[in-house]
């Protein structure tokens, strides 16, 4: 539909995860991944109550998937990203 509309178009695989609404509690989870030498392209976040959703786009998909996990950060499914 967009590219029918001409607009430019390109599907990025990207990982959403939450955390908690307080100061501090994502610079946690950035640093176990810069630690793994894993960096952000890009993220975007939003806040709602006391959760914090997290989108990012990783330099490494895998690696940071791993660390997240290895971390017990709470990864968001697909569909939870739809209904953004």
């Amino acid at each position: 539909m967009l590219k029918e509309a001409h607009f430019a178009v390109k599907i990025t695989d990207v990982i959403g995860f939450v955390c908690p609404n307080t100061s501090g509690s994502l610079a946690i989870v950035l640093k176990h991944l810069s630690d793994n030498g894993v960096f952000i392209e890009y993220m975007y976040s939003f806040a709602n109550g006391d959760v914090a959703t997290v989108v990012i786009r990783p330099t490494d998909l895998e690696a940071c998937d791993k660390i997240l996990a290895e971390k017990k950060v709470e990864l968001m499914a697909d569909s939870d990203l739809y209904q953004l």
